[in-house]
Order: C-alpha cells, then structure tokens, then sequence
C-alpha cells in the first residue's frame, strides 16, 4: 500500500458534449484521480471525449435510451481497478478493490419512484467494503442536505442514507449545486468519514450543476507495474 492523497470530482454532466470536453480538460489540468459522473454525454455507449484517452471508465448498463446514466472515469493509472459487473446496474456503477474504499456513482431518474433506487443502493451495499464514497444525483428534497424543502423523494433518500449509516457533506451555507428551472437543489454527497476539504466550484463548466471537488489521503493499494491499464475482471 501507498499513502497517498487520492483527489475526486463529481458533476452531474446534463448529457452536454460541451462539458465532456470541459471535465476532462478540468481533470487533467488539476491532477484529479478518479471523476464520478451523473448523465455524462455518450453515442453508442462511449463517453465521448472521456473514454479512450488515457483513462478507464466503469459504467452503469445501457440504458433503454442507448445511453449511460452513470459512469467512474479513472484518470490515474497506478490505481488498481477491480472490475464487479454483477454489482452494476441501468442506475448505479460500483468500484470494488480499491482498498480500503470502495467507490459508487448513481443516478435516480426523476420520473421514476425513488424507492426504486434507494432499494438498489441497498443491496449493492452489501456486497462493498464499510468504507463507501457514493457519489450521488438523487433529484429529491430535503433539509437533511440543506433544501428547505421536503418531497416524498427525499424521505425515501432520507430513511435510505438512515438504514445504512451515511454521512452527508453538504453543510448549511455552502452554495447549491444545482441550478435550474425547478429551482435550486443539493444532489446529494454521501460518505463514510469526515473529509475536510469537500468543495463545490461554480462557474467552472457550462453544466447547469457545479463541481464538486474532495480528496482523500489514505494507504491506497496501487497496481503492479504489469498490471497498469488493466482491469481485473470478477463475475
């Protein structure tokens, strides 16, 4: 293991070319490791401008629409990448193996029920280390992320985030992430341990949701030499 400062984004991508461009331009300038994305961009099942240049991306299953509704772009190639597909669904994408955390990006689909989702994050949960980053678009209300509303959404992401124990980094006075014509949202943070330095950054792309930025300085498994840019694939 290495001790090393792992560092993350999140955005919510609005399935807009332009930011594809904008995040990985982003990423590379600023040194991030991994990105975890909600609505990315895609043709044919690829992350344009994202996939095929230089990184690994895990994504959520294709979707009826023939597009991806969730995806974990790995920009470093010294992280060790283990591949769980059966753990992968039209919604959510989890990436095991990088110890000691486990990694998962999600999105609830708005015109969907939302215990849909929240019953999927559930058993997926069972099979991940009990340390879990989740980053998470959720399209639901709640003061327990700093909304000053509550819908019947929120309640099912509120008893949800309650039954598995999780910690949410939005904190009261930070700026939305979130702003549209439905008004202003927080997609949702959700983490096992206190990070100090979890950031929401306006204006850095034409998104109509921010970034997000945090890291993490923990002894990270690195991969081998011989094993950089694959994946080792369980089922």
């Amino acid at each position: 293991m290495n001790n090393k400062e792992i560092k993350f984004i999140q955005i919510n991508m609005a399935r807009s070319l332009a930011v594809s461009d904008e995040l990985y331009s982003y990423c590379i300038n600023n040194k991030v490791d991994i990105a975890l994305v909600q609505e990315p961009y895609t043709r044919n099942g690829i992350l344009v401008a994202l996939e095929g240049q230089g990184t690994r991306v895990l994504k959520t299953n294709t979707n009826d629409l023939h597009g991806i509704w969730a995806a974990i772009i790995i920009f470093n190639n010294q992280l060790d990448i283990i591949v769980n597909p059966h753990l992968n669904t039209e919604s959510s994408v989890a990436y095991p193996g990088q110890v000691p955390i486990d990694i998962v990006s999600s999105y609830f689909q708005f015109r969907k029920p939302t215990i849909y989702f929240t019953n999927e994050i559930i058993k997926i949960h069972r099979h991940l280390l009990p340390r879990i980053i989740m980053g998470m678009a959720v399209n639901a209300f709640s003061p327990l992320w700093h909304d000053h509303r509550r819908n019947d959404k929120g309640l099912f992401v509120e008893s949800m985030i309650q039954d598995l124990d999780m910690f949410i980094h939005n904190k009261a006075g930070q700026d939305f992430t979130f702003c549209g014509s439905r008004g202003k949202t927080i997609s949702t943070q959700n983490l096992s341990s206190y990070i100090p330095n979890w950031r929401i950054h306006r204006g850095q792309c034409s998104s109509d949701h921010s970034i997000i930025t945090f890291s993490l300085k923990e002894d990270f498994v690195m991969a081998r030499p011989d094993l950089i840019s694959k994946f080792k694939d369980y089922k």
